[in-house]
């Protein structure tokens, strides 16, 4: 029973995980614009 609850995932789960992935991206895009201002110096 427990593979299937992973493999069904918890709503809670879900949303703790699309939040950890919206902060990564945030993260990448900052430290991209953060890149693009170093080489524009």
């Amino acid at each position: 029973e427990k593979e299937r609850r992973v493999i069904e995932g918890n709503p809670q789960e879900d949303t703790l995980t699309t939040m950890l992935d919206k902060v990564v991206v945030g993260l990448r895009e900052e430290q991209s614009k953060m890149i693009e201002r170093g080489r524009v110096k």
